[in-house]
């Protein structure tokens, strides 16, 4: 049926919306002429009926299309309830489908409706590769009303949705044909940019589309198939190349599409590249401040193991408390992105560095080996023929010259990376005490005991295991990977219970005693203050009240509160800092008088009064009397370490 017929054919009562009627539509066309006033109306009621419209032969479809879906916006605002325009894509091409793909994006925020009626035009327009592209929105709604549109259309069509998208959208094609109005600034150097593929160096063009969708920030659909199509190494490289001359430019803000372009296509050398910066930009500027918490997010976005590890490491080197905090918040949203819990998240992140089930590992010179052993401050060191090394010597006439440098070079590796990881687990190990952070058997055991740079924790701390908030038993493991308890008898752990690193106020004073005479006796230094870490009570008071006569520098209370997981009072004047404590279903609220403005914490002078510390569960008010013994010592060694400190 043409469809002159069709529209002849069609019967109703009804007229054109009268805002149609102000709007200047292009002319309609098939093989006999043009349409006429009043086809073009019973078409437009077509449209309006979802009745099936036959295009073949229609001429001048697109730019009526385009105009229709113009007045939409300028008439009504984009209204949903004439959203029936959106099918004007039936008319059009390609291009109508890209004005349709644009409005979806545009109304995604504030008019999900609307957007979503274009999304479903789209759909039975039978446009995959506009929909191929909205379904990789940062707009949850669209990207998921787009997910959904393309899975109907592949069970529609009997496909796969890999199918579909496969035969539809071919993204080489679609970033030789890419557009952009920005051209690229002079400095970039395309010439010396190149990606490399398993079938050799990129098409240099292709690197341009892709360096062009980038500046238009459209690079998201298009970077899955990128990256499989370039190797790890050459990503990097890539990447490396385009921060080291964005760095010439002081990074200025006027080329952030390269953060885009970084978050998508870097690795872990691109990771620790940017760490650098990023523990360098606060000390330079206010600017360089904000533009490191920005860049928290790439690191998430990047994805990796080590990626993620340098944010937990971040609290290591930077002392920005605003940092600390976009870096927790950042890996919180990494961790629910893995569908995880943080302690789990932390967990899965230690690297192995290598090391063998009991935490060594041999360097092999070919006739000589060398042990690697872990000193009493956590620091990779060497042993050969009972003789202790700082470092790996040099090679001499009798070592095999192949062995010797495959082992150097892992010695560099390692020298640089086990400290490091030593340290951020360190203090990760130590928030789980304080936050009564609780592992199962099976997690404990696989990723501490069996783990094989965490077994060295298991070996300096006292674990214990718990049932009902109480110790059954403390143990811990030796150099031979046996569990002993205080008296240094052999112990196997019970059914049921969770493991957990005690409080020192969790143990009794004699298991106390027992347990630093035993670490004594075998020179164990531990990683932190666990058993011989200051405890405070109330001593005599019913509150944590008596902090109200001492001054406190603002500066320090700030460095050390933050340092130690606090949370400050969101807004201008700030009043209070939090921190809960999730596994006793506690928060406590240090409270401050006068306050300090955002920006006005001093070191020169004591500011501050701490006229009281309370607790809530829930909503629910708790006196400092009915708080754990070691919660309430731990908001008091803060405090106490915050009046030390200044």
């Amino acid at each position: 049926m043409s469809l002159r017929d069709a529209i002849s054919k069609f019967k109703t009562r009804k007229k054109v919306p009268l805002w149609i009627t102000k709007v200047t539509l292009p002319p309609l066309a098939d093989e006999q002429g043009d349409l006429s006033e009043d086809e073009v109306h019973k078409l437009l009621l077509m449209l309006r009926s979802a009745e099936p419209i036959p295009v073949e032969g229609l001429r001048g479809g697109a730019d009526f299309a385009a105009a229709l879906l113009k007045g939409w916006g300028v008439q009504t605002r984009h209204g949903a309830a004439h959203g029936w325009v959106t099918r004007a894509v039936l008319l059009g091409d390609q291009d109508t489908a890209r004005v349709l793909e644009g409005k979806a994006a545009l109304l995604a925020d504030g008019q999900g409706t609307s957007s979503g009626l274009c999304v479903k035009a789209l759909a039975v327009g039978g446009h995959t590769v506009s929909l191929v592209r909205l379904s990789h929105s940062e707009q949850a709604e669209l990207h998921e009303a787009a997910s959904e549109a393309l899975a109907w259309m592949a069970r529609e069509q009997g496909q796969s949705l890999q199918e579909l998208v496969e035969a539809h959208f071919d993204w080489r094609a679609e970033l030789l044909a890419l557009t952009n109005p920005k051209k690229l600034p002079p400095w970039l150097k395309v010439q010396g940019l190149d990606l490399v593929g398993p079938e050799g160096p990129w098409d240099p063009a292709l690197v341009l589309g892709l360096l062009r969708a980038a500046m238009g920030d459209g690079l998201r659909p298009y970077a899955g198939p990128a990256r499989a199509a370039a190797t790890r190494e050459s990503r990097d490289r890539f990447c490396l190349a385009l921060l080291e001359r964005w760095d010439e430019k002081s990074f200025n803000g006027r080329y952030k599409w390269i953060r885009g372009f970084v978050e998508l296509f870097g690795g872990d050398a691109t990771a620790l590249a940017l760490e650098a910066h990023v523990v360098a930009w606060p000390g330079e500027s206010e600017t360089g401040r904000k533009r490191a918490i920005d860049f928290l997010e790439v690191f998430r976005r990047i994805g990796t193991d080590t990626a993620l590890l340098v944010l937990l490491g971040l609290r290591q080197k930077v002392v920005a408390p605003s940092l600390i905090a976009a870096a927790k918040s950042e890996l919180r949203k990494a961790a629910r992105d893995r569908k995880l819990g943080t302690g789990a998240l932390k967990d899965q992140l230690t690297p192995t560095c290598g090391l063998d089930r009991f935490g060594g590992r041999v360097f092999d010179y070919g006739p000589r080996h060398f042990q690697l052993v872990v000193d009493e401050r956590m620091h990779p060191r060497l042993r050969s023929d009972g003789e202790a090394l700082d470092r790996l010597p040099e090679p001499n006439d009798d070592d095999d010259p192949r062995k010797a440098a495959e082992a150097r070079a892992a010695w560099a590796v390692l020298e640089g990376t086990l400290q490091e990881v030593m340290e951020v687990q360190a203090h990760r190990l130590e928030e789980d005490m304080v936050l009564a952070r609780r592992w199962s058997q099976k997690e404990w055991t696989r990723w501490v005991f069996e783990h094989p740079l965490m077994v060295h924790f298991a070996r300096r701390l006292v674990w214990a295991r718990y049932e009902g908030g109480q110790v059954i038993q403390s143990f811990r493991a030796t150099e031979d990977l046996e569990l002993v308890d205080h008296d240094d008898e052999p112990v196997e752990l019970g059914q049921g219970g969770h493991i957990g690193l005690p409080h020192p106020l969790d143990l009794s004073d004699a298991a106390r005693a027992a347990w630093g005479e035993q670490l004594a006796d075998y020179e164990v230094v531990q990683p932190f203050a666990q058993l011989g870490r200051s405890v405070f009570t109330l001593r005599g008071h019913s509150e944590l009240d008596h902090y109200a006569k001492v001054g406190f520098r603002s500066g320090c209370l700030r460095d050390v509160l933050v340092l130690a997981e606090y949370e400050r009072e969101p807004g201008l004047h700030r009043t209070w800092y939090e921190k809960t404590f999730p596994n006793h279903d506690l928060t406590a609220r240090v409270h401050l008088s006068p306050g300090v403005y955002a920006g006005g914490a001093t070191y020169d002078h004591k500011d501050q009064k701490v006229p009281s510390v309370s607790f809530r569960s829930g909503r629910a008010t708790k006196a400092a009397t009915e708080v754990p013994p070691a919660v309430l010592s731990e908001v008091m060694r803060d405090l106490e370490e915050a009046l030390a400190a200044g």
